[in-house]
């Protein structure tokens, strides 16, 4: 399920442009939260089925367990473009609604009921995946992605929940691991890994990129992005 287009509601573009809501000031912190969206996704968009141009492959993470009249939303899991998540079976869906922390209600901000995984005031806490500690999952790239890449520049960029310091995570690309300690700081996070030359050979298991969490303790994801160039 990748990005062919974009569809925003005025209030929400507003929030982007100048800070407000319904012409009410929501604060620089979510401005600058929907502005970072808003270009994430345009830089994506309309690449879902062009492998060979796109900007990036990625999966975010999500398993939404709450069904409304049908079962629709129990069966929809991972967005994706142009990769794949091999064993979700080995991690840990969470879903903000039954997994999340209450929000503090706040004027022109949030209501009664908001839940988040990590800080409210952050993109990332709608969805998740939980890595338990020693497990690992795999991440499957479009072949015709790898092969545009053509063996040059690339940037993984893993993003995670730094909420309790002693507990690691490695990236495995080609047979290296690059070990990501977290802080316990409380904040979404992302780690980018740059390459000068990735070939993003596939594992035994058929994986690209590999995330394994360290021994040590569970590690709360949100994305995994594989970026052209540097």
């Amino acid at each position: 399920m990748g990005i062919s287009y974009i569809g925003v509601y005025s209030n929400d573009l507003k929030v982007a442009l100048d800070g407000t809501y319904a012409r009410k000031q929501v604060g620089d912190d979510y401005k600058r939260q929907f502005d970072e969206a808003y270009r994430w996704a345009a830089k994506n968009a309309g690449f879902h089925d062009d492998a060979e141009h796109s900007p990036g492959a990625w999966v975010a993470f999500r398993q939404s367990e709450e069904i409304k009249g049908s079962d629709y939303n129990e069966k929809v899991t991972d967005y994706s473009m142009l990769a794949t998540l091999l064993n979700p079976q080995d991690t840990i869906g969470m879903d903000a609604r039954k997994d999340g922390v209450a929000a503090p209600v706040v004027a022109n901000r949030t209501v009664a009921g908001v839940k988040s995984i990590g800080p409210y005031a952050e993109r990332y806490g709608a969805w998740a995946r939980k890595l338990p500690g020693g497990k690992s999952m795999g991440i499957k790239l479009d072949p015709k992605f790898v092969q545009s890449l053509d063996g040059g520049a690339a940037k993984v960029n893993v993003t995670y929940l730094d909420d309790q310091a002693g507990r690691s995570f490695t990236v495995t690309v080609d047979g290296t691991a690059h070990k990501v300690d977290l802080t316990g700081s409380g904040s979404w996070k992302t780690e980018s890994i740059g390459l000068a030359k990735a070939a993003f050979a596939a594992d035994a298991d058929g994986a690209n990129v590999r995330v394994s969490s360290e021994a040590g303790g569970d590690v709360i994801f949100h994305m995994v992005e594989v970026v052209r160039g540097q």
